[in-house]
């Protein structure tokens, strides 16, 4: 029964779960990926708009969280290079539950309905522990790419700077000096 009417109202739940997944974003950044319908001139939102959908037309088919993997990926990424809190980066698949309900709001009141409704919702939870996970690895990735810059950035200060003053060469000579 809840499949159905899913279905029914896939269109108008989509539109509701992305823009309220942009609304997320601060106003002319979210006026912005509403507005700009070209794909190439905001791939940001074309992706969030494909995305969300194929998780949504998932979950509807009964796929399990991992099999979404590559939808969770590109979603994530977006999200985890944005300096923003890991709970408001994945915030945007509990909004999917919020237009749901908007959508279905005077089908709930059939206990059949809010039955098979805790269920779905019971596998919304199940995505956002997927995309939680994702999000923390990309967080991870991102944070080891900075690292890496900042040693790298380090290293060649330290070279340059030996270089006109006459220390060493290799900044590896340095730790064999100081032992």
């Amino acid at each position: 029964m809840l499949a159905e009417l899913l279905r029914q109202k896939h269109d108008l739940i989509l539109d509701k779960w992305f823009n309220l997944t942009i609304e997320t974003y601060p106003a002319d950044t979210s006026k912005f990926l509403k507005n700009q319908k070209d794909q190439f001139q905001n791939p940001v939102g074309h992706t969030i708009r494909k995305e969300t959908e194929a998780l949504f037309d998932a979950l509807l088919d009964g796929a399990e969280a991992e099999a979404l993997a590559k939808s969770i990926e590109n979603l994530v990424r977006i999200r985890a290079v944005q300096e923003i809190s890991a709970a408001q980066g994945i915030a945007f698949v509990f909004l999917l539950k919020t237009a749901v309900r908007g959508e279905l709001a005077s089908e709930l009141s059939d206990n059949e309905v809010l039955k098979e409704l805790l269920e779905f919702e019971s596998k919304i939870d199940g995505l956002a522990l997927a995309v939680f996970d994702e999000y923390v690895g990309c967080k991870e990735k991102i944070y080891e790419i900075r690292a890496r810059e900042h040693r790298m950035r380090s290293a060649k200060l330290v070279e340059q700077v030996n270089k006109h003053y006459g220390g060493p060469e290799d900044p590896d000579q340095i730790k064999d000096n100081n032992a």
